[in-house]
């Protein structure tokens, strides 16, 4: 019965080491403000690539849009720093905003720095109120 406990417990351990977009969940203040200016963060050391998708309005950043449910979404880029995190900033008017980050086209993640949560067309997103 030990020796199977071990060989589970190491199975999880390689499963969960070589998972393909590792992100690292550490709570900061994020997403940043100043003023409308909103900086959104992820630490994803090992990801290729991370999306922001939101509700936001269309601007000349945006590069893409696509609807979700009843969502019409923007899909913005966002940049990799040398300490592996995935930054961009979006000017935003007063409003309420739905998003998530998309890692390397497949895995949808929740802001881990926004504990703000909001369900539509059931699906989980980050929420972000801008005064």
């Amino acid at each position: 019965m030990k020796g199977i406990l071990l060989v589970f417990s190491i199975s999880c351990l390689i499963i969960m080491a070589c998972h393909p977009s590792d992100v690292l969940l550490k709570r900061e203040d994020y997403p940043k403000r100043d003023g409308r200016e909103i900086e959104f963060k992820l630490n994803a050391p090992y990801a290729s690539q991370v999306n922001l998708y939101g509700n936001f309005p269309f601007n000349d950043d945006c590069g893409k849009s696509s609807v979700l449910g009843n969502l019409d979404i923007r899909i913005y880029s966002m940049t990799k720093d040398d300490l592996g995190n995935w930054i961009i900033k979006v000017t935003l008017p007063r409003g309420r905003y739905y998003y998530h980050f998309l890692v390397d086209g497949q895995h949808h993640l929740l802001d881990p720095s926004n504990p703000d949560r909001v369900k539509m067309n059931n699906r989980e997103y980050s929420l972000l109120i801008v005064p």
